[in-house]
């Protein structure tokens, strides 16, 4: 990074340049403004320029006027160090031609910025561009920019084209001409973006590079969806800076998206067993009341499932056993169960499930093939099997859908009772059975 620095006082140039170095920073200093800063304005780019107010020869009006009029520089960022803040002062400042302007305490404001232009290139660092552009030399030249700022840029010259690229590419800006020859309009790709109904399609970034410059079109082009829109010839750094800015804004948006998304999982999903939790299944299971209503003779049903025999396994073998065991069931339920069907972890041990659009001997025969997989997967499971309990209707809000919840527990609890007392009655028969063949056994 190349910085001109003008500051007529040798300890604030030391001060500003221990505060202000950006990695592998090259600073070229001036006490004032004269023949050699002008000299080295025209002959060598510069990627930011500091400068004070006051020079001991020329003035800063000279210095923004010539750089502003040299072939190199005239976009170069000028970034002048003050004790003036006074509003006039940066009026007067702003309407030279200075892009910013710093009191002489915000050593530390300066330096980001100066960090900020540092990293400029690498900032969208593998951002892919679609250029759409039928000149070919005007297209290569776009590119050339795009790729100084490291992205990977994807040439095309008619909308068909563009199309496919979009469905099989992550594009992250679309730069487009309008006339594209025997390729159609550019604003058939606009159109195609902004009307599809895949979101991420209806936020990427267009900018529009035309020779075309009437009010009409341009007002035009705003309605129909673009960003930004540049007049041909646009200079390079200029270009690549609204680039840049959509491309970050972009990334922003994804971030914020992909964010949302992990939120909206957290809230939603049980995050062992990656199923509905209670607020999931809430929301999914208003869609299903909805939907059902639609529907003629359609009931929803509840399935309520308690596992039997859990305690045991995580007193015995620790509750990583234990979390073992619930993720299998869970994936197991996901085999037994259609993808209309809604799966949620209702409790530690417990099972909600939702039977979508069905009627009430289907509800049955799930039930009963639910029961049978469990016996079957009990040696595996450390000898955990289910109790179920059923109850169906036709809802007519998710209130409805509560109630057959507690319909389906209490019938699962009756039915867990009368597994108990079928376990008390064997033990009991064979306690008495046992008790007979003992006392033939003394008796003998």
């Amino acid at each position: 990074m190349k910085i001109a620095l003008f500051e007529s006082s040798g300890t604030m140039r030391e001060i500003t340049k221990n505060a202000c170095s950006p990695d592998d920073t090259q600073w070229v200093e001036f006490e004032y403004f004269g023949e050699t800063g002008m000299s080295f304005i025209q002959r060598e780019k510069y990627d930011a320029i500091i400068t004070s107010k006051e020079f001991a020869q020329g003035s800063l009006a000279d210095m923004v006027t010539y750089t502003r009029s040299s072939k190199l520089n005239k976009e170069t960022p000028i970034f002048l160090f003050t004790s003036d803040l006074t509003q006039d002062a940066m009026d007067h400042a702003f309407d030279l031609g200075v892009t910013d302007v710093f009191f002489k305490q915000e050593l530390p404001a300066l330096a980001d910025t100066l960090a900020k232009i540092a990293t400029f290139s690498k900032s969208v660092e593998g951002a892919k561009v679609m250029l759409v552009e039928d000149d070919r030399a005007v297209s290569d030249y776009y590119s050339k920019i795009l790729k100084s700022i490291n992205c990977v840029v994807i040439q095309t010259d008619n909308c068909n084209q563009a199309d496919k690229i979009l469905k099989t590419e992550a594009i992250e800006l679309v730069v487009t001409d309008l006339n594209l020859e025997s390729g159609g309009q550019g604003q058939r790709i606009i159109h195609s973006m902004r009307h599809n109904e895949t979101v991420i399609l209806n936020k990427i970034p267009i900018m529009v590079l035309s020779g075309i410059n009437t009010l009409q079109v341009q007002t035009g082009l705003f309605f129909l969806g673009i960003d930004d829109f540049l007049m041909k010839p646009v200079l390079p750094l200029q270009f690549s800076l609204r680039a840049v800015n959509l491309i970050k804004k972009f990334r922003v948006y994804q971030l914020a998206e992909r964010q949302a998304s992990e939120l909206r999982n957290i809230a939603h999903y049980d995050k062992l067993t990656k199923i509905y939790n209670r607020h999931g299944f809430e929301d999914i299971a208003t869609f299903c009341v909805a939907n059902c209503q639609r529907q003629v003779n359609s009931v929803l049903g509840v399935m309520y499932i308690d596992l039997d025999n859990f305690k045991p396994v995580n007193d015995n073998y620790g509750h990583e056993a234990g979390d073992e065991v619930l993720v299998k069931v869970a994936n197991e339920l996901k085999v037994l169960l259609r993808d209309q069907d809604v799966l949620a972890r209702w409790g530690g041990d417990e099972f909600v499930v939702l039977l979508n659009q069905c009627d009430i001997r289907f509800i049955q025969a799930v039930c009963n093939r639910v029961v049978e997989a469990f016996e079957l997967k009990s040696s595996e499971w450390f000898g955990v099997t289910a109790s179920v309990g059923l109850s169906y209707g036709e809802p007519s809000d998710y209130q409805d859908v509560l109630g057959y919840i507690k319909q389906a527990d209490n019938k699962m609890y009756d039915e867990k009772k009368q597994k108990v007392r079928s376990r008390m009655r064997v033990f009991v028969e064979q306690s008495l059975e046992d008790e007979t063949t003992m006392a033939d056994a003394v008796s003998n």
